[in-house]
């Protein structure tokens, strides 16, 4: 039947079919090149595939390439517990630290009383406010507080989702014990296209690197252990906080007090976005490795975003370290080499710059994690 020869009825219907197979396709396609900027993280066991490198000399080799094309259907299965009132066998807790509310202007950030927003968390992501002094006399030397610090470009609910991701993904590896897992929410929403919003966050590292720096000095005076786990921006905000722990400064802002050094923190840093040399001696995170006991670097020498690092760094001496891995292996606090496990995921992830592929079983960051936290469960801390 030609078109001429259809009814009024018949067309229209025809042309309302041909509308909706268009926008679900534009809609299938837009979700495949979404601006989802993270996958997860797992630790090495037996059985994955590949090894990791743990390093103790100056020089870090080249580490044996990945195998490609393992499938995790945890990335897009439901979370386990659906309930709030559903029992758990675990008493860890669970919490958001936010600074979505405070100055992202360093000059202007208040060091030495950020008001920054405490809630806890259950695990379905439901949220209850707790005052700042209360969640810190809650603490307990005992248990140890891993803290997550997410990349650019999540809202307050993405960060809320995804530091649950990475919380489900180490209890995978982790013994019973109980502990504290804290997602630090900072104001990373897009705004603008990808160049002007990197600078634009790239900026506001420096603020969030003096707020998480204060953050930390509380919890190290109090002696809780703590693990730090960070993507891409995130990492830059965690060795910022870790140089101005040990007494170095941000924007010319330093936090106030004794500096803290030797605090022996495990740092895993999951496609960081900073300078390549900013963590040795004389550069500008150049104290942070003073308070970090062990380091875990995951990297891809293929990410697309990481491979303009200059664009967004205008002026930057070197490529991200998230896209050349670590090149020596730095110093502790006693001056001898931090063990390190520098993880090279090319293979598997291809030119992606996303948080989640890290944590795939092809490049397992989150046992190779969880094997830094595993010794604070314990009560070892050296």
């Amino acid at each position: 039947m030609s078109w001429q020869n259809m009814n009024h009825i018949t067309r229209t219907a025809l042309l309302i079919g041909l509308t909706l197979l268009a926008t679900t396709s534009s809609a299938l396609e837009w979700s495949k090149s979404g601006s989802d900027t993270s996958r997860s993280i797992v630790l090495p066991t037996a059985g994955r595939v590949g090894a990791d490198i743990e390093m103790r000399d100056d020089e870090v080799p080249a580490e044996p390439t990945w195998s490609a094309g393992i499938s995790d259907p945890s990335l897009s299965a439901p979370l386990a517990i659906t309930d709030p009132s559903c029992p758990s066998d675990s008493n860890d807790r669970l919490w958001m630290i936010s600074t979505r509310y405070l100055t992202s202007d360093y000059r202007a950030a208040n060091v030495q009383s950020p008001d920054l927003i405490v809630t806890s968390m259950d695990r379905i992501g439901n949220r209850q406010t707790v005052e700042m002094e209360s969640f810190l006399n809650g603490l307990d030397p005992s248990r140890p507080l891993v803290l997550h610090v997410h990349g650019n470009r999540m809202t307050e609910q993405d960060a809320n989702e995804r530091g649950r991701f990475i919380y489900r993904k180490l209890l995978n590896h982790l013994p019973g014990d109980g502990f504290d897992f804290v997602v630090f929410s900072w104001p990373s929403e897009k705004t603008g296209i990808l160049v002007k919003d990197g600078r634009n966050k790239a900026r506001m590292t420096e603020a969030e690197g003096l707020y998480l720096g204060w953050l930390l000095k509380e919890l190290l005076v109090r002696q809780i252990p703590v693990a730090l786990i960070s993507y891409s921006f995130g990492s830059r905000v965690t060795t910022g906080a870790l140089h101005t722990l040990a007494g170095g400064s941000l924007g010319g802002r330093r936090l106030p007090g004794e500096p803290i050094r030797g605090a022996s923190i495990p740092v895993a840093l999951v496609a960081p976005a900073l300078e390549s040399r900013w963590l040795e001696p004389g550069q500008y995170h150049g104290l942070a490795t003073q308070n970090i006991s062990q380091l875990a670097v995951f990297y891809n020498s293929r990410d697309a975003v990481l491979k303009r690092y200059r664009l967004i760094e205008p002026g930057s001496a070197g490529p991200a370290l998230g896209f050349t891995g670590p090149r020596r292996v730095p110093r502790g606090f006693d001056g001898a080499p931090i063990p390190l496990i520098a993880r090279d995921c090319t293979r598997s992830m291809g030119i992606t710059h996303s948080e989640r592929e890290y944590y795939l079983p092809s490049c397992s960051a989150a046992p190779a994690i969880a094997g830094m936290i595993v010794p604070l469960l314990r009560g070892d801390r050296d």
